[in-house]
């Protein structure tokens, strides 16, 4: 609806040019607080992984984050398709008995 409103001229482009700024900062915000939380903690012990998580952080509002939102739709929506979620089974688990 969007593109189709924004052809049309119904859209105020400075609204939604600050409201796309303001939720790719949100989003770069959540991301960044998790990496800050996860290195308070010591989960990434080289600076080479915390930049390459820093960059993701940038790139993931860039596309992905949107992908998954539509990938969540089709889900929500067609998921009545898949009628049963089938046997399962466990695999690695059988000795966890013999190592204790």
């Amino acid at each position: 609806m969007v593109p189709l409103a924004l052809l049309l001229g119904a859209l105020n482009t400075a609204a939604i040019l600050w409201l796309i700024l303001i939720a790719f900062g949100m989003g770069l915000m959540s991301s960044l607080v998790a990496l800050y939380l996860d290195e308070t903690f010591d989960y990434f012990n080289s600076p080479t992984d915390t930049s390459r998580l820093v960059t993701m952080a940038f790139i993931e509002n860039l596309g992905f984050r949107q992908l998954t939102v539509i990938w969540r739709i089709g889900a929500m929506i067609g998921g009545e398709s898949v009628s049963g979620w089938g046997n399962m089974e466990r695999r690695g688990v059988a000795n966890l008995d013999a190592k204790s």
